[in-house]
């Protein structure tokens, strides 16, 4: 977002516990996007509401070490565009030395994935097959 001298891409694919797990964004919370002059609205359209039935379980955890789970599930999340297709960064650097970290190039810090949590009140076996591949148990 130029207007707020920002420029930069974090890799939050598999940091749960840092997620903006909200409900959808109220129409006034895209402003940002216009008032920063970014070249496109990348939020609008991908809402976080799988995420609701984890932040209980996240927040009692975070709060005191412990917790109870009252709502199963399972969620996956994946980004739409491969990591490749950054190469051509326009001025985009991955992380941020304003935020004293490591700058990169952008394609280096999104894995091209297909994340997946659950949360589970016993032990199970999970597995997930895509395109007839099954990558994990």
């Amino acid at each position: 977002m130029p207007g707020y001298d920002k420029d930069w891409l974090w890799r939050g694919d598999d940091l749960l516990s840092n997620q903006a797990a909200s409900s959808e964004l109220a129409d006034s919370a895209y402003t940002a996007f216009s008032t920063g002059r970014a070249p496109y609205n990348y939020v609008l359209g991908m809402p976080h509401d799988g995420w609701r039935a984890f932040l209980p379980w996240l927040i009692e955890t975070y709060k005191s070490n412990s917790s109870t789970i009252e709502q199963e599930g399972v969620q996956g999340w994946y980004q739409l565009n491969a990591a490749g297709n950054c190469v051509h960064n326009g001025g985009t650097t991955g992380n941020t030395a304003n935020q004293l970290e490591l700058e990169c190039y952008p394609y280096q810090n999104p894995h091209d994935s297909i994340f997946f949590s659950s949360l589970l009140g016993s032990s199970a076996d999970i597995s997930v097959t895509i395109g007839g591949s099954m990558t994990g148990t």
